[in-house]
């Protein structure tokens, strides 16, 4: 989850299938728009973190990669990405987190504009 940071997975991991999700229905477009250029392995989803639209143990790895800063409910988005993440067979959560950094209007006050 986070579609900001998918670019680093799909340089780095030229083969991985990579699902990201964002909220904001541009960011969402704009990812579609790169899986139709030709980055096929890509898939883009407008979905909200906490109320993710996936099968349970869906995903062998789920990232939260600059994400739970922006999530009201952060406990309901983790929930969340432990619900879509396979629990055996290696299946690992990645949290970024976080702590201590104000949330203010959809953004995390150290990158908010003044």
């Amino acid at each position: 989850m986070g579609s900001l940071e998918v670019w680093p997975l799909l340089d780095e991991l030229p083969t991985l299938p990579v699902t990201a999700i964002d909220r904001d229905p541009e960011r969402a477009r704009d990812l579609e728009a790169v899986r139709l250029g030709g980055i096929e392995r890509l898939t883009a989803c407008k979905m909200d973190a906490t109320w993710l639209k996936f099968d349970s143990d869906c995903f062998g790895v789920v990232t939260l990669l600059e994400v739970l800063e922006h999530v009201r409910e952060v406990g309901r988005g983790v929930a969340e990405a432990a619900r879509v993440a396979r629990r055996f067979n290696g299946s690992q959560l990645l949290p970024d987190v976080v702590q201590g950094v104000p949330f203010i209007n959809g953004q995390r006050a150290d990158r908010a504009a003044a």
